[in-house]
């Protein structure tokens, strides 16, 4: 168990499915609020989509959320090297390999592109958590 925890704001705007969960949250708001109140001619019966897409939005990123947190604020914590990383649009991954048990292993975080994310290089030193066979990039997160 390690002494730092997770922050909320940090998963939400680091992580990528976090970031796509709340995304699709604030369209859906924006889409019901548009169609209520600005739109002249509503399109009627189109209610119970916007709310569903606020709903599964919010239940995603409230999953998301605890599932990084379970990972690294319980993850035994482990120095990997970057072997990869990759951006597109915004978005992407890093990939990393790390040595647990005698073994060599390899993972991966989908994340945001953000000013801490885009300074990973291929040969870097970084710390991740690892929990129950999953890993993430401790350091984004705490």
């Amino acid at each position: 168990m390690n002494s730092k925890s997770a922050s909320i704001g940090k998963i939400v705007f680091a992580d990528y499915f976090a970031f796509l969960s709340l995304g699709m949250a604030v369209v859906g708001a924006g889409f019901y609020v548009y169609n209520t109140f600005l739109n002249a001619s509503p399109v009627q019966g189109l209610d119970w989509l916007m709310f569903a897409a606020i709903g599964l939005g919010i239940a995603g990123m409230i999953w998301r959320i605890m599932a990084v947190s379970a990972i690294v604020n319980n993850g035994q914590e482990i120095k990997a090297t970057v072997s990869e990383v990759s951006f597109y649009r915004g978005r992407g991954y890093v990939k990393y390999t790390y040595s647990r048990d005698g073994k060599t292993l390899a993972g991966k975080t989908a994340v945001m592109k953000t000013a801490k994310t885009s300074q990973y290089r291929a040969g870097q030193e970084i710390t991740i958590a690892v929990h129950q066979g999953k890993s993430l990039i401790k350091e984004l997160f705490v």
